[in-house]
């Protein structure tokens, strides 16, 4: 239940907190007199800024007393006037004045490039570079997911964290084999079964039944709580799978290296997880990039922070290159994890059962 109420707080803490972070059509006003009407290609390039690149939502006016008005009752970021150069008005320096510097700074590159070769004597080649800069003159194009929201990132360590539950499962597979740690153990250990199968049997069961509770949560976050996970959906429930597996055999190290109780073991596994979950970003997102600028050697070797990069990777990114580049170094250390614990394991020898 805890992972579910977690994620049920974050829903609650973070609902609104994307809509803000989510990039909005800039109100801008062009004063349309005379001199701005005689710039016939300046305001068709506006206009398929406005209407084809969704960039500004544009309201023409006819003097720049109306346009002041706007401006100062905050309904437009700026507007701009031809006196007969195109100048620019915002209330503040900030990203709409950048923008519109830029757009109106390319304008004035192009076109001025235009009308100095225009009377030269251009071969087939420099015509097709010139219709192809002039093409590509004013471009605005959103590379990533259309409906980014940067607060998802906290559900993807929530769902790197569960995978690592998988552990418990580990720890008790451990306990329940093992003749100095259980009773269960010590009848397993003068049995005719081999303590490898039996270890074997517990694993596949508790990867089994962790990865039902981790469709579980992903159900819940999206067909409850309307958690937008992208399109790729069998690629996550493949990442789980063996998320769960990193996790399942961590545990199983971890039950293997210490002779202590279950009850000793288990804490120090949820302190180990919380502690890559934290790594991750899950308690202060800043904390993700630091690792990663500081101290990228954590965030190699934490399979939270690796689930995380891989969600990352199917929602914003195009390729799928980071993704099973995460696969892999999951599946990695896994393998790592149980050669580790098949060495503590294998060759231990008891005075009495």
């Amino acid at each position: 239940m805890f992972p579910l109420v977690l994620a049920t707080f974050f829903h609650f803490a973070f609902s609104n907190i994307g809509e803000s972070e989510k990039f909005k059509k800039i109100d801008i006003a062009i004063i349309d007199n005379t001199a701005l009407n005689e710039n016939i290609h300046f305001k068709e390039t506006m206009d398929t800024l406005a209407k084809e690149e969704n960039l500004f939502k544009i309201k023409y006016v006819k003097n720049k007393k109306e346009a002041d008005a706007l401006l100062e009752e905050n309904k437009i970021k700026g507007y701009i006037e031809g006196k007969p150069e195109l100048l620019v008005t915002t209330k503040q320096n900030g990203i709409t004045s950048t923008i519109l510097k830029t757009v109106i700074d390319t304008y004035y590159s192009k076109i001025s490039m235009i009308e100095n070769i225009s009377t030269e004597k251009l071969t087939a080649l420099q015509m097709e570079a010139l219709n192809k800069n002039t093409e590509t003159a004013y471009s605005f194009k959103e590379d990533a997911n259309q409906n980014m929201d940067f607060t998802v990132g906290f559900f993807y360590t929530l769902i790197g964290m569960v995978c690592m539950y998988a552990g418990f499962f580990g720890i008790d597979a451990v306990n329940e084999t093992e003749a100095n740690l259980s009773s269960r153990g010590a009848r397993t250990s003068i049995s005719p079964v081999h303590k490898g199968k039996v270890l074997l049997v517990f694993l596949l069961v508790g990867w089994g039944l962790q990865y039902v509770e981790n469709l579980v949560l992903l159900a819940y976050m999206i067909f409850v709580l309307g958690v937008d996970f992208g399109s790729h959906i069998g690629l996550i429930l493949l990442l789980m799978f063996v998320g769960s597996f990193a996790g399942i055999t961590f545990g199983t190290l971890i039950g293997a290296i210490s002779k202590k109780s279950v009850e000793i073991k288990i804490p120090i596994f949820i302190t180990i997880d919380l502690l890559f979950s934290f790594l991750a970003g899950m308690m202060a997102w800043r904390m993700k990039y630091i690792i990663a600028t500081n101290l990228p050697i954590l965030g190699a070797i934490n399979p939270v922070t690796m689930i995380t990069d891989a969600l990352y990777s199917l929602y914003y990114y195009s390729t799928f290159t980071l993704y099973y580049e995460m696969i892999f170094h999951l599946f990695l250390f896994g393998l790592v994890c149980l050669t580790g614990s098949y060495f503590f394991i294998r060759r231990k020898k008891y005075d009495s059962i």
